[in-house]
């Protein structure tokens, strides 16, 4: 992937990725080793390139599997804001919201936004849709209207046409 970082002004202030990486109780000493060495790379890349696009979404990975949610979402944002036409920071910031965070409108505008995006990741459209029709509902005509733009852009995609049918069908049409 090509990212384009925004410049001058208007780019955003970086969060500390010299932070220490922080661990939940359930991480065992085996993985926390694993993550600290697969942390220092993603800070080397940082510290060659402050703007590096795959170091900055490296370091938000290893905090979330650290369960450093916050953390994550500090770095995803800030590379969300540096590379807003990228895909990878909002289809990792939805899932961190819906899953980790549960906060369910950040999820649904940043899938909203990786949708945009890319139109053409069918996986993005079934994520919102789980998310609309679970801890955040939505209209049915959102819904609906949400799983057609998706068919639209990828009619090679059945499982957005099972996803409809099936809600179509849940609902009594």
């Amino acid at each position: 992937m090509t990212a384009i970082p925004v410049s001058g002004s208007s780019a955003p202030k970086a969060p500390n990725y010299q932070a220490p990486l922080v661990f939940s109780a359930n991480v065992s000493a085996d993985e926390q080793s694993a993550f600290r060495q697969q942390f220092s790379q993603a800070q080397s890349l940082i510290a060659a390139n402050a703007k590096d696009f795959n170091g900055w979404i490296s370091l938000g990975t290893v905090r979330e599997e650290a369960g450093d949610y916050q953390g994550a979402a500090a770095d995803w944002e800030y590379v969300s804001a540096l590379y807003p036409a990228n895909q990878v920071s909002f289809a990792n910031l939805g899932d961190l919201y819906a899953n980790y965070l549960h906060d369910y409108a950040k999820a649904a505008a940043n899938y909203k936004t990786e949708i945009k995006n890319d139109p053409n990741f069918p996986q993005m459209y079934l994520a919102l849709y789980q998310l609309y029709t679970g801890p955040y509902p939505q209209s049915s005509a959102a819904i609906e209207t949400m799983l057609q733009a998706g068919i639209k852009a990828n009619p090679n995609a059945p499982e957005l046409q099972t996803a409809l049918s099936q809600y179509q069908h849940s609902q009594g049409q």
